[in-house]
């Protein structure tokens, strides 16, 4: 999920605002300003300084008054490999879109509704469910998790649908996928082409431009999809196990 990246930078520049501040922690700054939340294309999101290398320069030009640094350093980089296993919590949900997740400090990861992004025979949409309080809030995607014998009431979210439970992923609810892809998407270079960009492709909802797109798959779903307290006891259970082992 996360890398060291080591970084080059021939042009860190100091304003002349700044030059009474230790070089170090001046550029250190400047740094944190320039990379940390930004995407690097092909490499991913820069989520914090790790450490700086190597200093040069200093040079203050005629005219100028700022400090110009030749810097490398190595920074700490989200970058999720395909096939690597990911647990996020359910950000949106839409019948043509899918399901949009969020790790909390990264939020374009997404399940699209085609073979590569699901089991389409026992994942489908319900265009009635409400889930929620939020007058309007309509639809959700649903799992037919297994053959139904018993004749108990609904309980821990699921509902009786024929022979199956019809197991519903909700809003916040924490998901496991299956990194497919990850796409660096080209900047649009106007908003009404921004507008026509599909989330695969870099659009979202509010109208901004993700540069960076985790495509995900729920398609195992032995495996993968939303994650019971069951399982999240069983994470535990077997991270104090590793613990005491350990000791």
């Amino acid at each position: 999920m996360f890398q060291i990246a080591r970084l080059k930078d021939a042009a860190v520049t100091i304003k002349p605002q700044h030059l009474d501040k230790d070089p170090l922690t001046a550029i250190v700054a400047e740094l944190e300003e320039l990379y940390v939340d930004k995407v690097i294309a092909d490499l991913g999101l820069v989520v914090t300084l790790y450490e700086v290398n190597s200093i040069e320069g200093g040079i203050i030009y005629a005219g100028d008054g700022a400090a110009h640094y030749e810097v490398e350093f190595r920074m700490v980089v989200f970058s999720p490999f395909v096939n690597e296993i990911l647990v996020g919590k359910v950000y949106s949900m839409t019948d043509e879109n899918a399901i949009r997740m969020t790790l909390g400090f990264f939020s374009d990861l997404i399940v699209l509704p085609n073979e590569n992004g699901m089991d389409l025979e026992k994942t489908k949409w319900d265009p009635n469910k409400k889930l929620g309080s939020e007058e309007g809030q309509r639809g959700a995607w649903y799992i037919d998790e297994r053959e139904c014998t018993d004749e108990s009431k609904e309980e821990d979210g699921r509902e009786k649908n024929g022979t199956f439970v019809r197991k519903y992923i909700e809003i916040g609810q924490q998901i496991r996928v299956r990194v497919t892809q990850v796409t660096y998407p080209e900047e649009p270079k106007t908003l009404e082409e921004l507008k026509k960009r599909r989330l695969e492709e870099g659009g979202r909802f509010d109208d901004s431009f993700a540069p960076m797109v985790v495509i995900c798959s729920i398609g195992e779903l032995e495996a993968l999809g939303p994650v019971d307290d069951a399982d999240d006891e069983n994470d535990d259970e077997e991270e104090e196990e590793e613990e005491e082992e350990e000791e």
